[in-house]
């Protein structure tokens, strides 16, 4: 198996992850024919890595594994083999624009690199592992459906009941299920749409809110209307605020569908809780749990006039030993509908089983004068 010893989020325009892998005894035990890393997120969707020797060459892949019906994922990415004794002898290779897909999951390298040369060229340690790094960046994510429409849409006059909603498939995007529903009026003109609403909804994991960037397109390249890029929230029932749609009716096909496109660009899940601020000689303390059930706890003071808060991990014992847990987070302050967080960009903590967590203090650039 390839182990991950590293994870870095560059933060730049095109969101780079590099995963550095350790590939034990890839190329030197004749009886081990491949490494294939554990599934891990990157840009919101499940990548897997897979090495294979194949005869006297090492073969590449990079597979999507989150890949659903009406998806399509655009990724570049590359796979750089280390050297030990420089970079510039680094063998690597990418690809641009991928397109990835339920029918074409799958793309890499069948002959990236000669194990003849690799062996004997300085790319194996002591232990006999090499190690290499992963980038993926400029990930895209489309969901595509076309909404059918049943033939009666308005209130016939007998009083029998019509359909005034269809719903999509669901499709996978940052470890939640998702589909789209569209509505509409069935009191308007007799066969006509006038009007509609879009809605994107959370099908899974209803422990927290979260925060979802999305956009949508509607209809077809004729007659079509694109939304700005919506950030709303998920409930806690998974529900987000609806988009209004004019004239349903000039964007149907002669099938009675309606072409929807919907780009998935962020989903941060959220955890509201209340914190007593008290003197710093006697912080309270409150408790929470991550998505992952993880337990964590928060305490609130003071420090001369600023606000201090003090973050421990309480489930730090139940992480695997020889293990490490990186976690990725924001903290922001919310006053009726407006949010302030601490960060511009979020924080990142490393964690190895411990049997107590000493805390990590956050002291924010909040004045006590703000905070009340």
């Amino acid at each position: 198996m390839a182990l991950l010893c590293r994870y870095t989020a560059v933060g730049d325009r095109s969101a780079s992850e590099v995963f550095t892998l350790c590939l034990p005894k890839l190329l030197v035990a004749e009886n081990v024919l491949e490494a294939v890393t554990r599934d891990f997120m990157a840009s919101y969707q499940k990548w897997c890595v897979t090495f294979v020797k194949s005869g006297r060459h090492l073969s590449v892949f990079v597979s999507l594994k989150s890949a659903t019906d009406g998806m399509t994922v655009y990724a570049d990415f590359s796979v750089t083999i280390l050297s030990r004794e420089h970079f510039t002898k680094d063998e690597s290779f990418g690809e641009k624009n991928c397109e990835f897909s339920p029918t074409i999951p799958t793309h890499g390298r069948k002959t990236f690199v000669c194990l003849e040369s690799i062996c004997n060229e300085g790319y194996i340690d002591e232990l006999g592992a090499v190690h290499c790094e992963v980038e993926i960046k400029n990930v895209h994510t489309y969901f595509v459906c076309k909404m059918h429409l049943p033939e009666k849409v308005t209130s016939p006059r007998d009083g029998s009941i019509v359909i005034d909603r269809v719903e999509s498939s669901q499709f996978v995007f940052g470890a939640y299920e998702w589909n789209v529903a569209l509505s509409w009026d069935p009191n308007g003109r007799h066969g006509y749409l006038e009007k509609g609403s879009i809605s994107l909804h959370r099908l899974t994991n209803f422990d927290h809110t979260c925060q979802v960037a999305f956009q949508y397109i509607v209809g077809s390249k004729e007659r079509f209307a694109n939304s700005p890029v919506l950030r709303l929230q998920s409930d806690l029932s998974g529900n987000c605020d609806v988009y209004p749609v004019d004239n349903l009716s000039t964007m149907l096909g002669r099938d009675r569908g309606l072409p929807l496109q919907v780009e998935m660009i962020s989903v941060i899940p959220t955890t509201t809780i209340g914190v007593p601020v008290v003197s710093r000689s006697s912080p309270l303390s409150t408790h929470f749990y991550d998505r992952d059930k993880q337990a964590w706890m928060i305490e609130c003071s003071t420090i001369e006039t600023r606000l201090r808060l003090r973050l421990f991990y309480t489930d730090i014992f139940n992480i695997p030993a020889g293990y490490v847990r990186l976690v990725s987070l924001n903290i922001g302050l919310r006053h009726g509908a407006e949010f302030q967080k601490l960060f511009k960009r979020p924080l990142t903590l490393h964690y190895l089983q411990r049997e107590v967590d000493d805390g990590f203090d956050i002291v924010a650039n909040v004045t006590m004068h703000e905070v009340s």
